[in-house]
């Protein structure tokens, strides 16, 4: 027994894996905590604000970052070594992701009220401030989450879970501790995150100098991987922030609001999972250049069972203390919406098939599978709406409709992964 506990001691994988699971549930009880801090101090109007900004957020970012994240880490890993490409590479996708942030700041200066509608079906004053603060989020989280990428395909986990620490707990920490409103808070918070990662971004590339000729060269490279897999990215994301959009639409802002908690509810316990698709795609493409694919396949199956093992238990919790959750962290009034969340809370394992064999996938397919999986769940989902709206259905089905979108797509990830290891068999 004390030999099997120092074998897991001296393991890196197991470093890896406990390392980034301690900051990603740090930064779990932080998210969890803001809703609460927001709730209490800007108000309930302000709380349905948040968790539509918080979905809205969720959808825009990949999309902003052309897939960049995926395609940089592994480019990064394919040649762990060379730092100077990394800087280059680094360099390349920023040019590349600050492209659709610039954009819509530019759209936002000429058409405040136009962005504003489009944001949050409103173009009130308070809204189109909190447009702005929205965009300049984005653009912090672009740079932040390019800088993360590169440690990740470095294998740097540490530096990669300090990094992320920073940008989603302590500066909303702070921020909060700062702002009187909603507005206040997500400027401060966006302020630090952009100074922080725009000073390692610099630090990386003087300390490793990026070869300017390679830049076009190299920007091709990602946009080839990454740029395919948007439209998988848009649907996925889309997806998570469609229950929202069309709630304010179908039925009112506080459903709308309390829909996106209870997405946010599932992005957290993304946000727990997290370490099995931080570490997967840099431990698959180091694997499948090696040619070790029965290891990978014994890596793959073996983090599975025992996450699912983790989110069946993370539901049963979830769905016995969802009550006295509710009313610790807000009020009696929300226990009205606890079949809300009850319904959405389902589809944690089937995030938790996505989350864990989506690096995978990745690193093997140069298509963008994962992609393709995403646009098919998100058709079904329309396709379930369609009547729903149509013959003015009960909530409930909607709901349904949406958690059984995401177990279509952890049974299409499995499908694939289970492809790829019945492939190298034969």
């Amino acid at each position: 027994m004390r030999e099997k506990i120092k074998k897991l001691k001296g393991n890196k994988l197991v470093k890896d894996y406990s390392v980034t699971l301690l900051f990603s549930g740090l930064n779990a009880v932080v998210s969890f905590g803001l809703f609460k801090l927001v709730f209490n101090e800007f108000g309930e109007d302000e709380f349905y604000r948040f968790s539509m900004l918080k979905r809205l957020l969720g959808f825009l970012l990949p999309v902003s970052l052309l897939g960049l994240a995926v395609s940089l880490s592994k480019s990064v890993s394919k040649d762990v070594l060379n730092k100077k490409r990394h800087s280059t590479l680094l360099m390349a996708s920023l040019i590349l992701g600050f492209g659709l942030p610039l954009l819509s700041l530019f759209l936002y200066l000429f058409a405040p009220s136009f962005v504003s509608q489009l944001f949050w079906s409103s173009s009130s004053t308070e809204d189109i401030k909190l447009s702005f603060s929205l965009i300049f989020y984005i653009f912090s989280l672009v740079i932040g989450t390019l800088t993360y990428s590169v440690f990740r395909g470095q294998m740097k986990f540490l530096q990669a879970s300090i990094l992320e620490f920073f940008n989603l707990s302590i500066f909303p920490i702070l921020g909060f501790l700062f702002a009187s409103d909603l507005f206040q808070f997500i400027l401060y918070m966006s302020t630090g995150v952009f100074v922080l990662n725009i000073l390692l971004f610099f630090i990386l590339l003087f300390k490793h100098q990026p070869n300017l000729s390679q830049i076009k060269p190299n920007s091709s490279e990602l946009i080839s991987f990454g740029l395919p897999r948007l439209p998988g990215d848009f649907a996925f994301y889309f997806l998570l922030a469609l229950p929202a959009i069309i709630g304010i639409r179908i039925y009112s802002g506080e459903v709308a609001g309390v829909i996106s908690f209870g997405i946010s509810l599932l992005a957290l316990t993304q946000v727990v999972l997290q370490p099995v698709g931080v570490i997967s795609l840099t431990r698959a493409v180091h694997l499948i250049h090696s040619e070790q694919l029965p290891q990978l396949k014994k890596e793959t199956f073996g983090t599975l069972k025992i996450m699912l093992g983790f989110s069946f238990l993370l539901l049963i919790a979830e769905f016995l203390f969802l009550d006295i959750f509710i009313e610790l962290f807000f009020d009696s009034n929300f226990l009205k919406h606890g079949f809300i969340f009850r319904t959405m809370i389902l589809a944690i394992p089937s995030l938790t098939v996505f989350y864990s064999l989506r690096g995978v996938i990745d690193a093997y397919y140069h298509k963008p599978i994962v992609g393709n999986i995403s646009l098919v769940s998100i058709l079904f989902f329309g396709l379930c709406v369609g009547p729903i709206y149509f013959f003015e259905l009960d909530l409930v089905y909607f709901l349904i409709s949406f958690v059984l979108s995401l177990f279509l797509l952890s049974i299409l990830c499995f499908f694939y992964t289970r492809k790829i290891f019945s492939q190298e068999a034969k």
